[in-house]
């Protein structure tokens, strides 16, 4: 497994980050430099090369962070051409809180004034109070 390329995950989060479900967990690719391994009470671990500056890492990494890296991309590519983009529906344009206008329309007035509104847009809670906002 020495010479082989990996990508080794950090799954540690950094404090106030917005970028939680964004970020990119693998960092590298790297090369396996050298097989650390006392005794076999205790498990393998992998010194670590930078492949693009040849730095390498100051600490060793254990085989559950790291996984193969595949740098045969554009062959995969060739072979397993992208999907072309879906064409959206109507259905699929209306944003949230939109409707297509087919629903009924109340005609009639409420007894104490007030019309029924024909759809809510949001809703939202402000210092206790509720305010609704909607379409009449």
């Amino acid at each position: 497994m020495v010479g082989d390329k990996v990508l080794m995950i950090n799954k540690r989060i950094s404090a106030h980050s917005t970028r939680v479900l964004t970020r990119k967990n693998y960092t590298g690719p790297y090369i396996i430099a050298a097989k650390v391994q006392r005794d076999d009470q205790t498990g393998p671990a992998y010194k670590l090369v930078e492949m693009k500056t040849g730095r390498s890492l100051k600490y060793l990494v254990t085989p559950a962070r790291i996984k193969k890296y595949n740098d045969e991309r554009p062959q995969f590519e060739a072979v397993n051409p992208p999907l072309p983009p879906m064409m959206a529906t109507p259905e699929d344009k209306l944003i949230n809180g939109q409707t297509d206008g087919q629903e009924d329309k109340p005609n009639s007035s409420d007894d104490n004034g007030f019309e029924p509104a024909i759809r809510i847009n949001r809703q939202r809670i402000k210092k206790r109070q509720t305010s609704i906002f909607g379409l009449i």
